[in-house]
């Protein structure tokens, strides 16, 4: 529904080679039974139906970029992974999410 709107920024901001679409298992994180299967998961199947995919996503990061970054760096990154995917709690809480999303891309100079 809102996908045609939120996709050009969710692949701009947030490209799909570094999102990951999972499920915790205990404090594990497992790929859907789909995905495990080779099936590749984009972020417009995810926006198409977020439940079917467990409605969980994460952004992966080598450990090697985390132990060579510098403080500031990590400090910047951290804050950056939390901004970045706000517009999908948006759109999870409201009925009308877009102007809220606006708003908040916005705020963070996303827009």
């Amino acid at each position: 529904m809102h996908a045609p709107e939120l996709l050009p920024y969710l692949r701009g901001v947030l490209p799909e080679t570094i999102v990951s679409f999972a499920t915790n298992d205990g404090g594990v994180r497992i790929a859907p039974a789909f995905a495990r299967a080779g099936v590749r998961v984009t972020w417009e199947g995810y926006l198409r139906n977020p439940y079917l995919l467990e409605n969980d996503v994460c952004i992966r990061t080598p450990r090697q970029e985390i132990l060579t970054a510098r403080e500031n760096e990590l400090v910047t990154r951290i804050a950056e992974t939390h901004v970045k995917p706000f517009p999908l709690v948006l759109l999870a809480v409201h009925d009308d999410p877009l102007p809220s999303i606006r708003r908040h891309l916005g705020t963070v100079g996303l827009a």
